[in-house]
């Protein structure tokens, strides 16, 4: 680092998560054009990362001296609450879908076997895998399904 007086004119910084690099890599391909060189953009992302760090700083303690910091964790409790109960529902409706769709399943299993059965049909054929691949017309169903499932909205939280 080079100083002046008390100030830092230069400073190189280091950085070994591969991960990062290449996030870093990947938004400096996404904004070269706006910046005149890497070192530019790189100088702004810390900029930009000082003041988010600033804001935040800046909230707590303005929570901290309003003294509705507890109502604000209250808050995001309650927020959470909703978020977990939400997706809970979510995911009993599938645990539920998942175990019918099992039941459905095995049912069938089995009545196919007495009929192959009846006409003569190996079940070995069927245990072997030989039966496993998808029938051509399941890839549009399952594109119109992603669709449906898409045209509900947005379901990320």
């Amino acid at each position: 680092m080079k100083f002046k007086k008390d100030c830092i004119l230069e400073m190189m910084v280091r950085m070994y998560d591969p991960n990062a690099i290449e996030r870093l890599d990947a938004k400096w391909k996404e904004y070269e054009s706006l910046y005149s060189n890497r070192n530019t953009f790189i100088v702004d992302l810390i900029l930009k990362g000082l003041d988010s760090l600033e804001n935040e700083d800046n909230t707590i303690k303005s929570l901290k001296e309003s003294g509705n910091i507890f109502s604000e964790m209250k808050r995001i409790t309650a927020l959470l609450d909703r978020i977990i109960d939400a997706g809970h529902e979510n995911y009993k409706e599938s645990y539920v879908i998942g175990k019918e769709n099992q039941t459905l399943i095995s049912r069938l299993y089995h009545i196919l076997f007495r009929i192959a059965k009846e006409h003569e049909i190996s079940a070995d054929i069927y245990n072997t895998g030989a039966l496993d691949g998808l029938p051509p017309n399941f890839a549009s169903v399952t594109q119109r399904l992603i669709e449906e499932f898409e045209s509900r909205g947005n379901t990320k939280c």
